[in-house]
């Protein structure tokens, strides 16, 4: 049976591989090592192989396939043949249940029930399979599509020990452009309440958003539709065919800088592969090499010739694929041509916030063997401690308010869609497993840049000495209030 289109785990640490067919070695994918409990999409299958989104081969052994249980009074069974009787185990299995695909015996799937450690066999019949997820190792879309750390391949570069230059996608920082697309459809951020699949698509929503003074229903279609269509040039087009007095031209004008900040740092704080491509810029200057297609967001005012028809006579020429691109004559320069190139200077901005933001995770990070107080992340009294696939290790629940032991601060995983910490429970003889980060005040904070499975990470709110005064001016009783007023008044 293939599994082609479908979600599935991995089932133990694997490094990604370039074929299906030949040894390790200079098979390997580029920075393709991936970590047991990882979801990702089966997108192909050869032979005893499946092709992990459209990057790289996995042997079918290495991974689990994301099931439901889709009928009611099912039993898991100990062999996949035989009468039930003894045969069966446990009490029958929940309608909905999740479950994990382990192995295969003609009709007969293996699997493991989500949040237990039962284990057993059950038919094809009474299972769904789960489709391919947006949220699915999002990370791993772009592992092996270049590597980091290169120099400028953009021909028209003169300097390139100073400059990085981007536009084509035949150069090297493509994904730097608003249109960078991962290869596989997946989406590529989270901003504002919704996936999107480029930078592209969310400035393009963002006129709906931002740009209109009554927010309507009528409002959020357009930004559904944009952001279900994957392809940046229909963004680009739809936006601009659907005005319809329902964005303003002129309060856009003033707001689109700012907001493409705000994408752009959403863009490359999420996505570790993104966030180290820009940080090993380092101090070069960055320029979108538009010429004259854009004499805005590009270099085209760089040209001596800029404002003399060098940019075309249309308000709209960027976005216009008839029109030739004429290169800049000159370098761009930051004090003669601020007025232009708007999205590199973003860029460079947006490096600065990565590059304070990471020296404050640093600060924050965890080490090893620190003792902390773990409590439920929804306020119940209890919390639960899991293995690597989300199966609770204790027949109960511990309560909330006691103490766990970091044992690995970088053993993070995705466990149903949250990030979880490996830890161990001292007054549980011991007892080690993962807890959901959230659980752990001390670290809320900890890690914001780290995204799984499309999980925006939990930001702290911390008190202000003013809202800490407020509180108390609030609780003085009326008593108190009187008392305060009459010795004010025998005062005068």
């Amino acid at each position: 049976m293939s599994f082609v289109g479908s979600l599935g785990v991995l089932l133990k640490n694997i490094d990604l591989r370039l074929s299906p067919n030949g040894k390790k070695g200079r098979n390997l994918v580029v920075n393709g090592s991936l970590n047991k409990g990882n979801k990702v999409n089966i997108t192909g299958k050869n032979n005893d192989w499946y092709e992990i989104n459209s990057r790289g081969w996995v042997y079918t052994k290495n991974i689990g396939i994301y099931g439901i249980i889709s009928k009611n009074g099912k039993y898991l069974r100990k062999n996949p043949s035989g009468k039930r009787g003894k045969n069966l185990i446990n009490k029958p299995i929940k309608l909905n249940q999740d479950v994990i695909i382990i192995d295969i015996k003609d009709e007969w799937f293996l699997v493991t029930l989500l949040g237990s450690n039962l284990k057993g066999w059950v038919h094809r019949d009474n299972l769904t399979i789960n489709v391919q997820s947006n949220y699915a190792l999002s990370v791993s879309s772009n592992l092996g599509s270049r590597k980091t750390g290169l120099n400028d391949t953009d021909p028209e570069n003169k300097d390139k020990d100073n400059y990085i230059y981007f536009y084509e996608n035949s150069n090297n920082y493509y994904e730097f452009t608003n249109f960078y697309a991962n290869s596989d459809n997946s989406t590529l951020f989270r901003w504002n309440g919704y996936n999107w699949y480029t930078s592209e698509h969310a400035f393009q929503a963002a006129k709906y958003m931002k740009a209109t003074i009554n927010y309507s229903q009528e409002h959020k279609q357009h930004v559904m539709v944009i952001s279900n269509d994957p392809s940046p040039r229909n963004a680009f087009n739809y936006a601009a065919k659907h005005q319809d007095k329902l964005w303003s031209g002129r309060l856009w004008s003033k707001l689109k800088d700012g907001i493409m900040k705000e994408i752009l740092i959403a863009k490359f704080s999420q996505n570790p592969y993104l966030n180290k491509l820009l940080l090993e810029t380092k101090n070069k200057i960055i320029v979108e090499n538009a010429g004259s297609k854009d004499c805005y967001w590009g270099n085209g005012c760089a040209d001596t010739n800029w404002n003399k028809g060098f940019c075309g006579d249309t308000k709209y020429n960027s976005g216009n694929k008839k029109s030739p691109r004429n290169r800049a004559n000159r370098l761009w320069d930051i004090k003669r041509d601020s007025h232009c190139n708007k999205l590199g200077q973003i860029l460079m901005d947006v490096r600065e916030i990565i590059k304070k933001q990471n020296k404050k995770d640093n600060k924050k990070t965890i080490s090893k063997g620190v003792t902390l107080i773990a409590k439920h992340r929804n306020g119940d009294p209890y919390f639960g401690i899991m293995d690597r696939n989300g199966k609770s290790l204790l027949s109960s629940n511990v309560k909330s308010g006691t103490k766990v032991k970091i044992i690995d601060p970088n053993d993070i995983l995705d466990i149903k869609g949250y990030p979880a910490i490996y830890v161990s429970i001292p007054n549980y003889k011991n007892i080690s497993g993962y807890v959901y980060v959230s659980n752990i005040p001390d670290i809320k904070g900890n890690k914001p840049n780290y995204y799984l499975g499309g999980v925006k990470p939990y930001k702290p709110k911390f008190k202000t000495k003013r809202t800490k005064l407020k509180n108390l001016k609030s609780k003085r009783t009326k008593s108190k209030r009187l008392k305060l007023f009459s010795k004010r008044k025998s005062k005068k």
